[in-house]
């Protein structure tokens, strides 16, 4: 019961989970009932092996059967990792946090994942979430850790992105903007929203 109501406190849920994988409790589903192995192995092996927190790449939730993100911490007693918890959300939080600033309709802000997968969206949530970014863009920010870049964009127009690795987590922040609508020093401003949405991250 605590467990459940700190999950609510964040719009997510709670769960505990033993090195093989199996899960003690998820906050999902009532306390005793049948539960699928973690989705996300590596985390847990990461998780015991080094005891220090991970933030996930995004999921896909055998028991939520959807898709999540896990913030993991180890559970230590008498110096030993003996348990992994995680408070899990859904990516509809960060869609949420992108959607508030209200950028212009025709850009995009998003996050994306090590894989180069769509984390959180600030348009279009539902159809990109979990799918790749664009093959020019995932081939940039495979070397770089910001910057500018410019390429065709999701519907075909010519786009400048600003994007920045986020040091606390897994992550890119991107800001796509259609170079038909920008004006000079529109790309310092792009990157003043960067900074603004990493702020809130």
């Amino acid at each position: 019961e605590e467990a459940r109501q700190v999950g609510a406190q964040h719009d997510g849920w709670v769960v505990l989970t033993v090195a093989s994988g199996e899960q003690l409790f998820n906050t999902l589903r009532p306390y005793g009932a049948p539960l699928r192995k973690t989705s996300s192995p590596e985390t847990l092996e990461a998780i015991f092996r080094d005891g220090t927190p991970v933030v996930t790449d995004l999921i896909w939730g055998q028991n939520a059967q959807a898709y999540l993100i896990a913030v993991a911490v180890p559970v230590v007693r008498g110096g030993k990792v003996v348990h992994c918890l995680t408070l899990n959300f859904s990516p509809d939080r960060l869609n949420r946090l992108l959607q508030r600033q209200q950028l212009p309709a025709t850009w995009v802000a998003a996050v994306n994942d090590r894989q180069r997968k769509v984390v959180a969206r600030s348009v279009r949530a539902a159809e990109r979430v979990g799918k790749p970014v664009v093959d020019w863009f995932a081939a940039a920010t495979r070397t770089l850790e910001s910057g500018l870049v410019a390429g065709p964009l999701m519907d075909g127009r010519l786009g400048q992105i600003a994007f920045q690795r986020l040091q606390t987590a897994p992550w890119i922040v991107a800001l796509a903007v259609p170079v038909s609508e920008l004006q000079w020093g529109a790309p310092i401003r792009g990157f003043l929203s960067v900074g603004a949405i990493l702020l809130l991250f």
